[in-house]
């Protein structure tokens, strides 16, 4: 084969890449936007590992006016200013290409596109085969036999040779630039030649040679309107040609030597990436052959008292380790081999993978690397172990490499964990919160199969009914589940009024459908019908699936390496969003029932975050709330509507109510307008009149996000911390702003149940109790209690909850009992 030169259009690909992301940027955890510089590397990796060139090169346009300006003073006068964001990371672009062994050229005074055909016309004089990567159309004129261009668009690779050209433009490639010059270019502010349009000059150029070979022959062209057209354009149109016509001598002062592809700098493009927190490209396209781990691979290890071992689990091997040795064993040799060690500190990836594989959870001090790494980056998605190497510049190749970097990466994080402050935390409450979940899942929750198969059954009657009520009211079947066809139903057939739409067509979300209720009796089954289909395919369908057949429990997972909160979310189904506002989903928490001579018991602290907002700003109206156990929405209706404690209306207690709970997430006019369904200024005058009257709240926001600002993050009572680089990018500060005034009260409330859930397992244990904790929800707590433990079990719960944290003011449980869910809420 021959070699190959491959051309980069690097202002390209870069914008291409930038917008690719523009309505959900990637930011990394400083608050860099990294979009652009994410699509490009992804770009640049595809096309030098597929292509492999023997030279290359990538050129970027210059800030500086080029000569086209020059002679045209509205070119690319259309053209708005690069993006700021874009602008931002265009430093790391060049940086990435140079890391990957490119050449790099910018060259003042002329566009990228010209420097692009000078290598071009140099390569291919030296019969070296070239391929220029590009979304410019401009550069197809450059297309010919050794030239080819190469599009890479979201629907796949298109690659244009001359075949390719004639059949785009209908004419042959060498006559491209003639063609444009006719056509014009808008993207460059070109207009071309008035009135003259694709098929005219597909037609002209079919008959004459050139641009200029037209013009020496207007009045051969037989047809008049043509020729008038024409007449006395000659000039403007050659003016056109030149600001079209690609230049191939720009002076680079390098020749096709200084263009060899050098290949990747491994050590500088991972520090590039690294920086930029691109890990999954670190994985896939930096390679470690020099990642040697010094280790023995024994039959046993032996068993000292304080010694550390790892205990990692991969492709249904098990490795255990002492940080010098591995010794590797089968599953069902799992569990005599963790008896051995399970009183030692213990290095695993998910201590509770590990307990249920072998079905007790270890004594031992657990350092969970997951758990580990979700406390200090909350705000990621991956705390695999693979991910945490990465991040350290090492790699796994085995399940024994595993267990000995696993060493590595427990040292790694304890550093940060102290360094951050959260050493303590992990201790105290995200380690002994480990083997509380693994009890909860290993337990399970006992369902009624007989009275949910009840429920589907009933609920699938009352769904055909709707269905067919709104089949007889849109006068047709339609696919109901489709809002392609259900669009068209109401906007085509019955001639609503279009509300929003949405790339596909017609919007029929459910703000769109709330707005046309009183338009059409068809909208309020609609939203019955989507109310009811959801209930049974997202809830009773799935909870009957996941009931165990031998048992008739669900065993639920319950994660804390999820919510960026500190939250704990329930998977395997998703317990913590069953409706209970609905008479049908109450039913679907009546399904939890109690075993036989036990009873459910529901726990569940009362305004705690209104609470721990009272603690946290110090505000004297929320603290003398509390204090003098008011209630709470409607003391705040009568500092806002000034109106006497009696003569509260129930909307006035609801707007209350909206404003306590909208101003912990932050809420805006707008957002509380929307939910009250009053006007935005109406909801800003409520607003408004909030914090003139609490004051010590108004202070405490604000003091919040610029600590935010300065910091970086906001902590909770406890000390956990949440990073905000949202409040670094521009775009996001409002979003940003919200999640440090909710962080600290959301975690802490976090960070509260978790901390009593440790202390009543601890304490049920102590006191020789059965009964056990089932489920968590939000600010409630399920348990499955024996009626002969009543009264000595709630009373130790409720005790332990409410004296758990010291705030400003007491903390305050609701509990009752029940044989099932539904009663005990």
């Amino acid at each position: 084969m021959g070699k190959l030169l491959l051309l980069i259009d690097g202002s390209s690909l870069a914008y291409r890449s930038h917008y690719a992301f523009v309505n959900k940027p990637l930011i990394n955890s400083r608050g860099q936007v990294t979009s652009a510089v994410f699509g490009f590397a992804r770009s640049l990796k595809k096309v030098l590992e597929d292509l492999n060139p023997d030279y290359s090169a990538i050129c970027f346009d210059s800030h500086e006016p080029t000569f086209r300006k020059e002679l045209y003073d509205d070119y690319k006068a259309n053209r708005k200013k690069m993006p700021e964001e874009l602008r931002e990371q265009i430093p790391y672009i060049i940086k990435i290409s140079e890391a990957v062994g490119l050449s790099v050229f910018t060259k003042p005074g002329y566009e990228a596109d010209d420097v692009i055909a000078t290598i071009a016309e140099m390569a291919n004089k030296q019969g070296i085969e070239t391929v220029i990567f590009t979304l410019d159309k401009d550069l197809m004129q450059l297309v010919r036999d050794g030239i080819t261009v190469l599009n890479m668009h979201t629907e796949g690779e298109e690659w244009i040779n001359t075949e390719k050209v004639k059949e785009k433009f209908g004419i042959p490639a060498d006559k491209l630039l003639d063609f444009l010059s006719i056509t014009g270019d808008s993207s460059d502010n070109i207009p071309g030649i008035k009135g003259i349009g694709v098929k005219t000059a597909n037609k002209l150029l079919e008959e004459f040679d050139s641009l200029e070979d037209i013009f020496s022959n207007l009045d051969q062209i037989k047809n008049s309107s043509i020729r008038k057209k024409l007449k006395g354009k000659k000039d403007e149109a050659l003016l056109w040609k030149e600001l079209i016509k690609l230049k191939k001598d720009v002076p680079l002062g390098k020749d096709l030597n200084d263009l060899k592809h050098s290949g990747l700098n491994q050590e500088q493009l991972e520090g590039i990436l690294k920086e930029l927190e691109f890990y999954s490209l670190i994985r896939d396209w930096v390679k470690k052959d020099n990642n040697t781990i010094d280790y023995r691979i024994v039959d046993s290890i032996e068993i000292e008292t304080h010694n550390t071992f790892s205990i990692l689990l991969m492709e249904g091997v098990i490795a255990i380790s002492n940080g010098k040795s591995v010794m590797t064993i089968n599953q069902k040799d799992v569990k005599s081999a963790l008896k051995k060690v399970e009183e030692n500190s213990l290095v695993m990836e998910d201590a509770k993978e590990i307990a249920h594989l072998v079905g007790f959870y270890p004594k031992g001090f657990i350092l969970d690397l997951s758990v580990m790494h979700y406390l200090l980056y909350p705000n990621r998605t991956n705390h695999t172990l693979e991910r945490i190497l990465i991040e350290m510049g090492l790699v796994q190749k085995s399940i024994e490499d595993k267990a000995i970097l696993a060493f590595k990466a427990v040292e790694y994080l304890t550093g940060e964990l102290k360094a951050n402050n959260l050493w303590k935390f992990y201790k105290e409450i995200e380690e002994p919160l480990i083997p509380v979940l693994f009890s909860m899942e290993k337990n399970g929750i006992l369902f009624d199969l007989e009275l949910l198969k009840r429920l589907q059954d009933s609920i699938e009657i009352e769904i055909k009914d709707i269905e067919q009520k709104i089949y007889e009211l849109a006068g047709t079947e339609f696919n109901l589940r489709s809002p392609k066809q259900l669009g068209e139903i109401l906007f085509d057939k019955l001639g609503l009024p279009v509300i929003k739409t949405t790339k596909t067509g017609y919007s029929t979300d459910f703000e769109v459908l709330s707005s046309l209720i009183d338009k059409n009796p068809i909208i309020s089954l609609i939203l019955e019908f989507r109310e009811i289909d959801k209930l049974k395919s997202a809830y009773i369908d799935c909870l009957i699936n996941s009931i165990n057949k031998e048992t008739g429990r669900i065993y639920a997972r319950f994660q804390q390496t999820v919510a960026s909160t500190g939250r704990i979310t329930v998977t395997d189904p998703n317990l913590q969003t069953l409706p209970i506002r609905s008479e049908r989903g109450r039913r679907i928490r009546e399904a939890v029932i109690a075993p036989k001579g036990y009873l459910i018991l529901s726990c569940d602290y009362s305004q705690i975050e209104l609470r721990i907002l009272a603690h946290l700003s110090g505000d004297e109206k929320l603290l003398e709330d509390f204090k003098m156990c008011k209630d709470i929405h409607s003391a705040t209706a009568y500092r806002i509507f000034g109106t006497e404690p009696d003569k509260i209306i129930p909307a006035m207690r609801r707007h209350a109510k909206a404003i306590n709970f909208g101003i912990i997430y932050g809420i805006s006019p707008y957002g509380l307008a929307k939910q009250l369904g009053i006007p935005p200024k109406a909801a800003g005058n409520i607003i408004e009149t909030y914090y003139n009257t609490h004051p010590g709240v108004e202070r405490w926001q604000k003091e919040t996000i610029d600590k935010a600002k300065d910091f970086g993050w906001v902590k909770t009572i406890y000390g956990r911390k949440r990073w905000i680089p949202e409040l670094q990018n521009p775009r996001q500060m409002e979003y940003g702003k919200r999640i440090a005034i909710n962080s600290p009260i959301q975690g802490s409330a976090a960070d509260i149940m978790k901390n009593a859930m440790i202390e009543i397992n601890n304490k049920i244990k102590e006191n020789g109790l059965i009964g056990k904790l089932i489920l968590q929800i939000h600010d409630e707590l399920l348990f499955e209690v024996p009626e002969v433990e009543k009264e000595d079990i709630v009373n130790l719960i409720v005790t332990t909850m409410e004296s758990i944290c010291d705030l400003t003011i007491p903390l305050k449980v609701d509990y009752k009992f029940g044989k099932n869910w539904d009663e005990a809420h």
